[in-house]
């Protein structure tokens, strides 16, 4: 299954190729029959290629396992699947040493991932695979996934060789730092956009140096009251009671500061300067919504997590003690 991701990920690569560098992929006849085979226009995107290959097969093979649909895609483009393969992958990879094109594919993570699927199962256990590939060479084109954190051991549990298909693994971790920074220049851009920019409390939030901790620090100062009173009764300052209610994620944050904007703005015209209540009433319209997305990002590894947290949270203090926690847990699902 590996050899099959490489042939699509090639093929990906080489359409884009030919789009950028037109005439070094004409200079090759190799790499122009392979175009001339599938009837693909010279201005075709790597997606419209890649739909080309698919529909050539669409109700001939349909009944077809998918190791099969994929055989026969390229196997109809040459006559054997093996040599052509190795061959279109080092014409590649060549094309792109000699002429110092470095090539990155970033894969966004999907929304879902039915990993109980064995069918699925089997495709990510070849994809993994021929991504760990593509990085233990130099000056090979390079493949950087990205894969949700809330699925990462069950990759994990896929990979036939894990050193190797999560080679070299980065972990993305977001400060608190990043995220208020991320939501400073996006209230930024939304003032000079829809909000008069020209007043002097604007123009002096619009010329901070948002990059560093000093200009960071005054903003929110300015933007959001001192203090908020939490629901323990403590004082808390707005942006940390705000932060303390995402798992440190930009789009969380951002969720949770368009929802307190949007109250403010709502009564006092102003999309700045937000009032306390509106810092709590904001938060606690999100929070709910917030919650459930993470259970159900948690479905595949914690089918259960909803019942736990919808049956014994709300029995528990704001602190407590692992017994406690074991308690109300017997007591109320077991």
């Amino acid at each position: 299954m590996d050899d099959y991701w490489d042939s699509v990920l090639f093929t990906i690569i080489l359409s884009e190729l030919r789009r950028r560098y037109p005439r070094l992929i004409s200079r090759d006849q190799f790499l122009e029959n392979y175009f001339g085979e599938l009837g693909v226009e010279r201005a075709n995107s790597a997606t419209s290629f890649l739909t080309r290959l698919i529909r050539r097969l669409n109700g001939r093979y349909a009944s077809g396992s998918s190791g099969g649909m994929l055989s026969a895609l390229f196997g109809e483009l040459f006559n054997e699947f093996d040599e052509p393969g190795r061959e279109l992958r080092q014409r590649v990879e060549s094309l792109c040493r000699d002429n110092e094109i470095r090539v990155v594919i970033l894969i966004d993570s999907l929304e879902s991932y039915k990993v109980d699927d064995e069918r699925v199962s089997d495709g990510i256990k070849g994809f993994l695979k021929s991504v760990g590939k593509f990085n233990t060479r130099r000056n090979r084109p390079e493949v950087r996934c990205c894969i949700p954190s809330e699925l990462y051991y069950n990759f994990l549990a896929l990979s036939t060789n894990a050193g190797k298909d999560f080679n070299p693994p980065l972990f993305l971790h977001w400060k608190s730092s990043e995220i208020l920074s991320v939501v400073a220049h996006r209230m930024c851009i939304h003032m000079r956009l829809y909000n008069d920019g020209s007043s002097v409390r604007n123009k002096e939030l619009l010329g901070l140096n948002l990059d560093s901790r000093q200009g960071l620090q005054r903003f929110f100062e300015k933007v959001f009251p001192e203090m908020v009173t939490n629901e323990t009764g403590d004082l808390e300052r707005p942006e940390i009671f705000i932060l303390r209610h995402t798992q440190m994620l930009p789009r969380q944050a951002l969720k949770i500061f368009h929802s307190v904007i949007r109250e403010n703005y709502s009564e006092t015209g102003e999309y700045a300067y937000i009032q306390p209540r509106h810092v709590l009433d904001g938060t606690y319209k999100i929070v709910n919504e917030l919650a459930t997305s993470v259970c159900t990002a948690f479905r595949a590894s914690y089918p259960g997590a909803w019942k736990v947290c919808r049956d014994v949270v709300p029995r528990l203090g704001y602190t407590f003690k692992l017994d406690e926690l074991e308690v109300i847990y017997r007591r109320h699902l077991r």
